[in-house]
């Protein structure tokens, strides 16, 4: 940290370096040298974690990684399709991987969203949107169950 520039830590921006710079901080050491009162009223409370952890003091406990609420797959198809068998095995395919992803982290669903639309850039064609909500009756992250609720119109 002797030799480590100011402007050069990670999360010291601009402004903050010519702010310390004119205070007499030129080194990443200097910077843990300053009052922690003097550090969190010139550069927040982030200015303050960043100090201690530059003095080897872990200032953020890492988070518990939390269970998504969501899960998406989504894809694009290389032209346009207007068979419905096609898109409903396509769609299937889909739910199968969303329910694969709600199997690894452990969790299960009760709606499955599916939309379809058209390519919105090719403006010289008809355009289309369709999105529909399916309520499963009872959690779950099976496949089979989900492709079974499958509708579309």
């Amino acid at each position: 940290m002797r030799w480590l520039a100011i402007e050069d830590v990670w999360g010291i921006g601009r402004q903050f370096a010519k702010k310390l710079k004119a205070k007499g901080v030129n080194k990443a050491l200097d910077f843990t040298n300053l009052p922690d009162e003097y550090v969190r009223k010139e550069l927040t409370v982030v200015g303050l974690r960043l100090k201690k952890e530059l003095e080897g003091i872990s200032a953020m406990e890492l988070e518990d990684v939390k269970t998504k609420k969501n899960i998406a797959t989504t894809r694009s198809f290389d032209k346009t399709y207007e068979d419905k068998t096609y898109l409903q095995e396509r769609i299937a395919t889909f739910a199968t991987t969303c329910a694969e992803k709600l199997r690894n982290q452990h969790s299960t669903c009760r709606i499955v969203t599916v939309f379809i639309f058209t390519n919105r850039f090719q403006t010289d064609k008809p355009q289309y949107y369709q999105s529909i909500n399916v309520t499963i009756p009872f959690p779950t992250n099976s496949s089979i169950e989900i492709i079974n609720m499958q509708k579309l119109d």
